[in-house]
């Protein structure tokens, strides 16, 4: 039985491993997409005044313990 030379057989492992990450590789751009969209969507939903309460209380927080902290 003829055997094939070592480099054949790396090769096609490489190739194969190739487009096999070519494919994750789509496959995770499609599911950063699709996140985004998401959370443009669920952003869109929250009003613009909850975002202010809730960077009012971001600030607040981050405040109080800064002064806990000294």
């Amino acid at each position: 039985m003829f055997r094939k030379p070592y480099w054949m057989r790396r090769w096609r492992i490489g190739f194969r491993y190739r487009l096999m990450r070519k494919n994750l590789f789509f496959k995770n751009i499609f599911g950063v997409f699709l996140c985004l969209i998401g959370l443009g969507v669920i952003l869109a939903a929250i009003p613009a005044w909850l975002y202010l309460v809730l960077f009012g209380t971001g600030i607040l927080f981050s405040g109080f313990v800064i002064l806990q902290k000294r």
